[in-house]
């Protein structure tokens, strides 16, 4: 995660390494760890949004 930019990066494990799999400052981040877990990007950056993406998830 860069806050800084306002960018987040998604890695999945592909075999036995990492790959990317989003870079993006926008949009909807979905889980592969977590079956049905998606938050927007924004709430991994700006507070208000993650507080509003947290409220939603509870």
């Amino acid at each position: 995660m860069d806050a800084g930019r306002g960018l987040i990066e998604q890695h999945v494990l592909a075999g036995e390494r990492y790959e990317l799999r989003m870079k993006s400052g926008s949009g909807t981040l979905v889980s592969e760890a977590i079956p049905g877990f998606q938050a927007p990007v924004e709430a991994f950056i700006d507070a208000k949004a993650n507080t509003a993406a947290l409220r939603r998830l509870m």
